[in-house]
């Protein structure tokens, strides 16, 4: 069954991830002969963005999507044909685009006209008065 394509994120080795209405994220590798794909279970919503969040020096790959049921998922290699959903992260609304910022933060846009930053570095989290807002 072919859906609308809303996602593309460029992977190494000149692969790339897709996400789409179908609520599965697919990785198409380049490597091979023909092209070979690994997808997701669906997550039974609409998948608008992916982000290539890299291997983190470990080579293994890691992405994250979003869509309609305002969950960030991130994904990583679940054995040679499998990928995994390794985290969940709730936001206040729909995901409708992700990208990485230059420390390894991921910004996020959400549907109720907001930009959230998440980060694993205490010290860049933002002060408690600037998270409420």
């Amino acid at each position: 069954m072919q859906c609308v394509v809303r996602g593309l994120a460029a992977l190494e080795g000149g692969g790339f991830a897709q996400v789409g209405n179908d609520g599965v994220l697919r990785v198409w590798s380049a490597a091979a002969d023909p092209v070979q794909q690994r997808a997701a279970p669906s997550v039974g919503s609409y998948l608008f963005c992916v982000v290539n969040l890299g291997g983190n020096g470990t080579g293994a790959l890691c992405v994250a999507t979003g869509g309609d049921d305002g969950v960030v998922r991130i994904w990583r290699e679940d054995g040679p044909s499998a990928l995994a959903p390794v985290q969940l992260i709730r936001t206040p609304g729909e995901t409708f685009a992700m990208s990485t910022l230059p420390h390894g933060e991921l910004i996020i846009a959400s549907d109720e006209a907001g930009a959230y930053v998440l980060t694993r570095r205490p010290s860049r989290v933002a002060p408690p008065a600037a998270q409420r807002q």
